[in-house]
């Protein structure tokens, strides 16, 4: 028990840094106290609380990440709460304000937690993270558990078929931009030899970089504008934003820019 309670001690420390312990080699995160493996969708290591926390000492949010999230990887909570379906009068506009877009995403009479407001805020990273049910502003999609990217989104595709066999639901989505520094030259990253996923940080996030998140209801990407101004460094004005919705994707980034295909796999 004394071990235990120091390696939660360590963990609070980490806890704003602990989503960047990734060893692309293995495609496996650090949380802390163990290892998670996004392709299996389990942790590599028993539960370090043992029987306490459940019987399953390898299963990663209740084997359900629909509906709860696990910030450090000990303590699953409810999620609670889901987007209605984006209305199809959405598909093709590209002048969708913030207020119709949180009109069309809560439910009346239900009450919505605060992420998802905030979300909301910050644009196309906002879009995403609410099509996973991602509550985590610390977050980004990429980093979300259950989360592999690929080169390309044909890949990411195929990955979400799989996800499908074992009874998921994928959410698809690719981020565009530049790519990050890989020993001191900006490059495509090489995938891995097995799985032929590439790093979820493959795009460098200190640079211009855009999220298109695919809704199957409309059979459409969606995005965000939005103008300059940041609130506590991730939000921006509400009056200054703007969702869109096309079926191509292309009309949101040139062809040619760097982008990976990721899809998460909700369970």
């Amino acid at each position: 028990m004394e071990a235990k309670r120091k390696t939660l001690s360590v963990v609070k420390r980490l806890k704003k840094l602990v989503w960047l312990h990734h060893s692309p080699s293995y495609s496996q995160f650090h949380y802390g106290l163990r290892f998670y493996q996004p392709t299996t969708g389990r942790w590599l290591s028993r539960d370090p609380a043992q029987e306490e926390s459940g019987p399953g000492l390898y299963v990663s949010n209740l084997n359900n990440f629909q509906d709860n999230y696990d910030y450090l990887g000990r303590d699953p909570k409810k999620t609670a709460w889901h987007p209605r379906p984006i209305p199809a009068s959405f598909a093709g506009r590209d002048d969708i304000t913030w207020m119709e877009m949180w009109n069309a995403l809560v439910t009346p009479g239900i009450k919505t937690p605060p992420w998802v407001s905030t979300a909301l805020d910050s644009g196309c990273v906002g879009v995403c993270r609410l099509a996973q049910g991602n509550p985590d502003p610390l977050r980004r999609p990429e980093m979300f558990l259950s989360t592999s990217c690929y080169l390309t989104y044909k890949q990411a595709k195929a990955a979400g078929e799989n996800c499908k066999k074992n009874c998921g639901n994928p959410v698809y989505f690719v981020v565009a931009g530049t790519w990050s520094d890989i020993d001191g030259e900006r490059k495509a990253p090489i995938p891995d030899s097995i799985d032929f996923t590439v790093p979820r940080e493959s795009i460098d996030q200190h640079f211009s970089y855009n999220y298109l998140t695919y809704f199957p209801e409309i059979d459409s990407w969606g995005g965000g504008n939005h103008g300059s101004g940041k609130i506590n460094g991730t939000r921006y004005p509400r009056e200054s934003q703007n969702f869109h919705f096309y079926a191509d994707k292309t009309l949101f980034h040139e062809s040619s820019e760097p982008s990976v295909g990721c899809v998460t796999c909700n369970k």
